[in-house]
């Protein structure tokens, strides 16, 4: 696949993910959007087949993509911190238990899919142009996507495309995808633990109302 058939492939990728989003005819809408909503980044195996997922290859791999995760999250750990902050965890409205566990499969499904998509799919023939072409379209969803533009800074933006050609590197050098999802689901700890946290101070907070 040529760099750009990779690049109108993700215009499709995102469009349909979009309309997966917001489509409301069909019953159960919420249930197949959950399910769904990440499943067009999958569009690479088709083509090139299931990724490469070896656990033991070059150390260097696992360094920089769990590296450029700690890093990130230490420019941005302003932002993280609020995630953390009891009292606003108090004020948020009560999450059932299901939507949860539906939030974290989020967080947790959308760092390996989006690996497949960002890394493995990228075309590698030259290997600058894949790290540029990964770092910068793995920001742009983020920018057009309402929810999570809201909260990002133009430092949001430079550290996700930092990330991203991070990421792409470790699947270069080590010939697996394996370093770079690590490293994905290491940047997106703070908000898969956060979810747990604030669910357990608000069930806390409701059972202590209750004995009362």
């Amino acid at each position: 696949m040529s760099y750009i058939a990779y690049a109108l492939l993700f215009v499709v990728v995102q469009f349909v993910s979009n309309r997966i989003f917001t489509y409301r005819g069909i019953p159960r809408r919420d249930l197949i959007r959950r399910v769904t909503i990440y499943m067009p980044l999958l569009a690479p195996i088709l083509w090139k087949g299931i990724p490469p997922l070896a656990w033991f290859v070059t150390p260097l791999a696992y360094v920089l993509a769990i590296g450029a995760s700690l890093l990130g999250l230490a420019i941005q750990i302003r932002n993280i911190m609020p995630f953390f902050d009891r009292a606003v965890a108090l004020l948020l409205r009560p999450m059932p238990k299901s939507d949860m566990l539906w939030a974290e499969y989020s967080v947790i499904g959308s760092a390996v899919l989006e690996e497949v998509f960002y890394r493995f799919g990228v075309p590698k023939s030259d290997t600058l142009i894949g790290l540029v072409l990964s770092a910068g379209l793995f920001s742009i969803p983020h920018a057009i996507n309402r929810q999570t533009r809201k909260s990002m800074t133009w430092k949001s933006y430079v550290t996700l495309g930092v990330l991203g050609g991070s990421w792409f590197a470790t699947t270069t050098i080590s010939h697996s995808l394996l370093p770079a999802i690590l490293g994905h689901l290491v940047y997106n700890s703070p908000k898969s633990i956060s979810l747990a946290w604030r669910y357990r101070v608000r069930k806390s907070s409701e059972i202590q109302n209750a004995s009362v």
